[in-house]
């Protein structure tokens, strides 16, 4: 048996993204992504398929039709480039509130940690191209240290899905070193799934288990889980994948094979992996 860890399925994000696509395709005849809606292909095309809607070329006429932004997040100068098109913002609602919440804070150093070239980074510094931006998968202290920021009252604000072990460093170090007043939270249900696959294997021999998180080697938030849990717990293996076929089982045997979801792959989706995952195991046996 495939033991699940956590919950399944997509986010409140991605879901209200899904409503809004649906919602344009109803009211539309043609329908078009400025990005992926998600970060998961599988997933997407699926999407596009059942709302008869297609991502944007550089050749793609809008007039007259839909286009929706992505779950991450989009600069406003976006917006301008389809005068004649109607437009319908799939943006996450957490993202939507920390916009508002981030108007208001007033006179301070805005630090953005993410990662360089994401949508919803690049969605954010685009509407506060004041931001001190840090990349998550560089050398963090050594960024800050570059922006001189001792004694200065500044606030913090992560990519949703960024690595928390990542998240906590940038955090003690504007504590540490500045007069933080705000620093707000990584997504809380990416931060539940990251808890309870690390509480998963609390108290085992992890060289005992594989770990797959169902998900898009594209997406954030299905790598910081893999990577996490694979440097929290020396000798665990694992890997990232929609479909069994994606998982060479004989470099998993003897292990036991567990399951998570990350916030970009459907409920349907990982039972249908984990279905894969028990017929082709016990095929094995």
């Amino acid at each position: 048996m495939i033991e699940l860890i956590g919950d399944l399925g997509f986010c409140y994000g991605v879901n209200h993204a899904i409503e809004t696509l649906s919602k344009a395709a109803e009211e539309n005849h043609s329908v078009f992504l400025t990005h992926p809606l998600l970060h998961n292909k599988k997933e997407n095309e699926s999407l596009l398929r059942k709302n008869h809607a297609s991502v944007l070329s550089p050749e793609t006429d809008t007039a007259n039709g839909a286009v929706v932004f992505s779950a991450h997040g989009h600069a406003p100068d976006e917006e301008k480039e389809y005068p004649h098109a109607r437009l319908y913002d799939a943006t996450c609602p957490l993202i939507l509130r920390r916009y508002e919440a981030i108007s208001k804070a007033g006179d301070l150093a805005i630090v953005f940690l993410g990662k360089r070239g994401h949508q919803e980074t690049v969605a954010f510094m685009g509407r506060f191209p004041d931001f001190l931006f840090v990349d998550c998968r560089g050398d963090i202290e050594k960024q800050l240290d570059a922006m001189k920021l001792e004694g200065k009252r500044t606030g913090l604000v992560p990519q949703t899905t960024v690595g928390k072990s990542v998240y906590d460093r940038c955090l003690v170090y504007l504590k540490t070193k500045t007069d933080l007043r705000f620093a707000l939270p990584i997504c809380p249900i990416y931060e539940k799934r990251h808890n309870d696959v690390l509480t998963y294997f609390a108290g085992k021999n992890p060289s005992q288990y594989y770990l797959v998180v169902c998900g898009d080697l594209s997406s954030s938030n299905a790598n910081e889980l893999l990577t996490s849990a694979l440097v929290s717990y020396p000798g665990l293996a694992g890997t990232i994948a929609m479909e069994a076929s994606d998982i060479n089982l004989a470099d998993v045997a003897p292990r036991q094979i567990v399951l998570c979801s990350s916030t970009s792959a459907s409920r349907e989706s990982v039972l249908r992996l984990k279905a894969e995952l028990e017929k082709k195991t016990e095929k094995d046996q």
